[in-house]
């Protein structure tokens, strides 16, 4: 993607932020949001800024993330009635329904930060999306990016240009995508 002017970037070691304010000669501006100071950067395209390790501030939001979902199917906000009805088929009592319901729902979304962004093609993208707790070379080849920390998930980000959501995923160090959450493609602070 084109670097256009009020983009942000975030260095991945210092974490200062930094906002895309305009062109000196064939380069871009970037000034600190905190310090005030100025960089000059030849790169014109998010995947050149991702190179010197920038991550664009579109991959960072809040997500719900849920552990162990079987399937995309999984990874959604559910209503309080379909969280009834799944745990009433359980037989348990209302207190411990109520207590599983508030753990499975999550309290509130999660912040992320997209490290890498994996393109499939629909079949594949729908191959994974399907079989999330298996384990997968998509996961596995990206096993050490992946990781939750300071109450982030830093996670993989799951796409294809033909389907509509975003998958994110951290692996927690397995080879499958042990937490997961979707974001629609396009809006990434879900």
């Amino acid at each position: 993607m084109k670097i256009t002017k009020g983009m942000k970037f975030k260095h991945a070691q210092s974490h200062e932020v930094f906002e895309a304010v305009g062109h000196l000669n064939d380069a871009w501006v970037l000034q600190s949001e905190t310090e005030g100071m100025c960089l000059v950067h030849g790169v014109s395209t998010t995947d050149g800024m991702a190179a010197y390790g920038w991550v664009h501030q579109n991959t960072i939001g809040k997500a719900h993330f849920y552990k162990k979902a079987v399937d995309l199917s999984d990874i959604r906000d559910r209503t309080d009635e379909e969280w009834k009805a799944a745990l009433d088929s359980l037989g348990m009592t209302a207190e411990n329904q109520a207590k599983l319901m508030g753990m499975l729902k999550g309290d509130k979304p999660s912040r992320y930060e997209i490290v890498k962004t994996v393109e499939l093609t629909a079949k594949g993208y729908d191959k994974f999306a399907s079989r999330l707790l298996e384990d997968s070379d998509i996961v596995k080849d990206n096993k050490d990016l992946m990781r939750y920390e300071d109450g982030t998930y830093y996670c993989i980000a799951v796409t294809s240009p033909k389907r509509e959501w975003v998958i994110l995923v951290v692996n927690e160090g397995y080879d499958y995508a042990r937490y997961t959450a979707r974001i629609p493609k396009g809006v990434q602070n879900a």
